[in-house]
């Protein structure tokens, strides 16, 4: 029993949704193992039409078990994703990862009842949700979401927080220089480095800084840091790349394996 693609299989599965292939033809039923997948639209199509599926499970369990509704809510949802996953063999289609993130999200909210009316720990337990859900599926914008959830949590001041969303951009580009075996994993390192950035600069950035010009004459270190953060990943980003294409352009593969690797 498999419970996600191999590497050798998520690759077929990957190189047939970027040829706009189904993975049951040949060469790609071959390779696939059996697995299903789809491209963006219909990924995104099945996905909203899960969540409107979990959303339907949750309003019966209401009516049939008032006491612990969410909690057999949630738990249908996971063993419907799972079912989907083991054994129809879906891999990114969009309606197990609906399912899958649904019924997370339930259980989550389910514990945070429990706990309290904190936002910090609603916040926690919805990035555990969401960490949980982007591991099990692979899927990078789960994983980018718990990233920002995680942040969110943490109540640290604006500026601490854009300084954290820059360091995990750097991590996840410093991370970027080894090889992976999973296009998946490449995947969730190359949402990392475009979003954290960009949420670090809106998050360290005030409401003033962003739609005025500050000045910057009689501005404080910490409005400095906003400009410079961005100009400082921007350079370290260019040249992680520059000397990522120059070792490939050494290597065997040749100047190709460069372009084709974007």
């Amino acid at each position: 029993m498999n419970l996600r693609p191999t590497p050798s299989e998520e690759r077929w599965l990957t190189l047939s949704r970027r040829l706009r292939r189904s993975p049951r033809v040949i060469p790609f039923a071959a390779h696939s193992g059996g697995w299903r997948t789809a491209n963006l639209p219909s990924r995104c199509t099945f996905f909203v039409l899960g969540l409107v599926a979990a959303g339907m499970i949750a309003i019966i369990t209401g009516r049939l078990w008032p006491t612990g509704a969410v909690v057999v809510a949630g738990l249908v949802s996971l063993a419907i994703a799972e079912w989907l996953i083991v054994r129809r063999r879906h891999f990114g289609s969009g309606i197990e990862e609906a399912f899958e993130v649904a019924g997370l999200a339930m259980l989550a909210y389910e514990c945070w009842t429990h706990v309290g009316p904190s936002e910090s720990a609603g916040a926690s337990l919805l990035g555990t949700a969401l960490a949980i859900a982007g591991i099990r599926l692979l899927n990078p914008l789960f994983t980018t979401l718990a990233v920002l959830t995680f942040l969110l949590a943490l109540k640290a001041p604006a500026l601490i927080e854009g300084l954290l969303c820059y360091g995990v951009g750097l991590a996840a580009l410093a991370a970027g220089a080894y090889r992976f075996r999973r296009p998946s994993h490449d995947l969730v390192l190359d949402s990392l480095v475009v979003v954290m950035p960009l949420a670090g600069y809106l998050w360290s950035a005030s409401p003033h800084n962003l739609w005025s010009p500050a000045d910057y004459l009689h501005a404080h270190l910490s409005v400095w840091l906003v400009p410079l953060c961005s100009v400082l990943f921007a350079a370290v980003a260019l040249t992680t790349d520059s000397q990522a294409c120059h070792s490939r352009r050494g290597s065997s593969s040749g100047a190709a394996s460069c372009c084709l690797s974007r």
